[in-house]
């Protein structure tokens, strides 16, 4: 039997389809650029990052309507999709119940004041909590709630219950919301605040709400992150490192948690709608297989994964129709380690879009902190397309069972490839089994294979100028 190179597959798969290359752009990682994301009050932590990430806007915003000074905060719920976000301002960090860290604070006020205007609706409540630590222990509170209308700049007087005497704190954190509940609430309530401080006049945390920052990254091209809700408690967790497979750089995915307790460390080439990852690459031909280097440092027996969407745009529908979905464990691995993403669809509608994502841990589980991924060299091969391979799906030709075991079947019902050679060939090129193919009109021709190992194997069809070629895995 006549074996094929590598070469000569190569030459006959160009001469039957024409060449084709279509790369993931910045798959090395090489360019990064400085990306500014929205405004944040300092020294607050908001809900800003989670309503940029489901609708690029912020319910944290600086307002010009200010009771004193140039500017006040305003907090609205807003809608996006499903989804309801309220405004939600926070000096310090949740986790669990608890809320960490803080602000230093060292003396023992009777009370707060402030000034406040509010439109609140179906009954939210607009929530001011402050809590006094010594050592972590708390020693004093405020709690007000505020319910209904109140249309122009109001001062409100918010009495500190002391539940400790005598100890003076040493931090303090600060809750300040739109809705009672945090999480939920009535689209369209509106908080503005402005000019706070305490009775006996030691600073509230930017209390005339003056003091606004842009939260900024350096972010990879053509690729997205979600660099913006790490970065409010001062960490991306996405960054740029010259510890590469190839080039220069290559990307560091770290898991942090952040200020609402949610550990965070994906990567996407799409855009990210909530922890979900939609869009991708647009491709003129079905992706074949995607591959790249990574190395995985866990944290116990966390485990990283790799996964890929196809997808196509179904017109009638006005919706995105899900192709294909391939999700693999990348385990941990102390050096650059190859990995590739088998993908088996190669018929129609054709893939229009591929979504190629990552996470620092697994998925469903939920990331572990402090797992770090490193990707480089992420590259995609397609699939070979040709008029004759058009021609053969008119005629309903069908190789399965896909994954395969000792044997394949084909269907053809209009028995137009009696007569041809099918070829399967490892995924170096070389040729592991050829039959030619006789009586296929009908019922399914069974076709026994010699042992084959594991893995991903290409199979070409050929008879007189016409030419299939698919994809078969092993997979028992």
């Amino acid at each position: 039997m006549k074996k094929l190179t590598i070469t000569t597959l190569f030459i006959l798969l160009l001469n039957a389809t024409g060449s084709f290359s279509q790369q993931i752009p910045n798959g090395g990682f090489e360019s990064w650029t400085t990306t500014n994301f929205f405004e944040e009050p300092e020294p607050y932590n908001t809900s800003n990052s989670l309503s940029y990430m489901l609708g690029d806007t912020v319910v944290v915003a600086k307002s010009q309507d200010s009771y004193a000074g140039n500017y006040s905060a305003r907090l609205e719920t807003m809608a996006f999709g499903s989804d309801t976000v309220t405004g939600l301002m926070m000096v310090g960090e949740l986790r669990g119940e608890n809320i960490i860290g803080g602000v230093p604070f060292t003396t023992r006020p009777a009370s707060l004041i402030g000034y406040v205007k509010y439109n609140l609706l179906g009954g939210d409540e607009f929530t001011i909590i402050c809590i006094f630590t010594r050592q972590g222990l708390p020693i004093g509170t405020i709690q007000q709630y505020y319910s209904g209308t109140q249309e122009n700049f109001t001062q409100i007087t918010m009495p500190v219950d002391w539940i400790i005497p005598f100890l003076t704190p040493d931090s303090l954190k600060v809750v300040i919301a739109n809705t009672s509940t945090y999480t939920t609430g009535h689209v369209g309530s509106t908080v503005y605040l402005d000019h706070f401080q305490f009775s006996n006049n030691q600073a509230f945390p930017n209390g005339e709400f003056e003091n606004w920052t842009i939260l900024n990254g350096l972010e990879p091209d053509n690729w997205t992150t979600l660099n913006y809700i790490t970065s409010t408690s001062g960490t991306p967790y996405a960054t740029k490192t010259n510890d590469k497979h190839g080039g220069d750089w290559a990307i560091r995915i770290e898991n942090i948690t952040s200020f609402v307790g949610e550990t965070i460390g994906y990567l996407t080439n799409g855009d990210f709608q909530g922890f979900s990852s939609i869009g991708g690459l647009e491709v003129e031909r079905n992706p074949f297989l995607v591959s790249g280097w990574y190395k995985y440092l866990p944290v116990g027996t966390d485990t990283a994964q790799a996964a890929i969407l196809t997808y196509y745009y179904d017109i009638s529908g006005d919706s995105a129709v899900i192709l294909e979905q391939q999700i693999i464990n990348l385990p941990p691995a102390s050096s650059y380690t190859y990995f590739e993403v088998p993908l088996l669809y190669n018929s129609g509608p054709p893939v229009d879009t591929i979504n190629i994502s990552f996470a620092a841990g697994l998925m469903e589980n939920g990331l572990t902190e402090g797992s770090t991924l490193l990707l480089d060299d992420i590259e995609i091969q397609y699939y070979p397309v040709s008029v004759s391979e058009n021609k053969l799906k008119k005629n309903e030709l069908k190789v399965y069972p896909n994954p395969f075991r000792d044997f394949i079947d084909i269907s053809d019902p209009t028995g137009s490839a009696n007569g041809g050679t099918f070829r399967l060939y490892d995924n170096l090129g070389r040729e592991m089994f050829s039959v030619v193919l006789f009586n296929t009109q009908g019922s399914a021709s069974r076709i026994l294979l010699p042992q084959l190992n594991q893995g991903l194997y290409l199979y070409r069809i050929e008879y007189g100028d016409e030419v299939i070629n698919g994809k078969l895995l092993q997979a028992y």
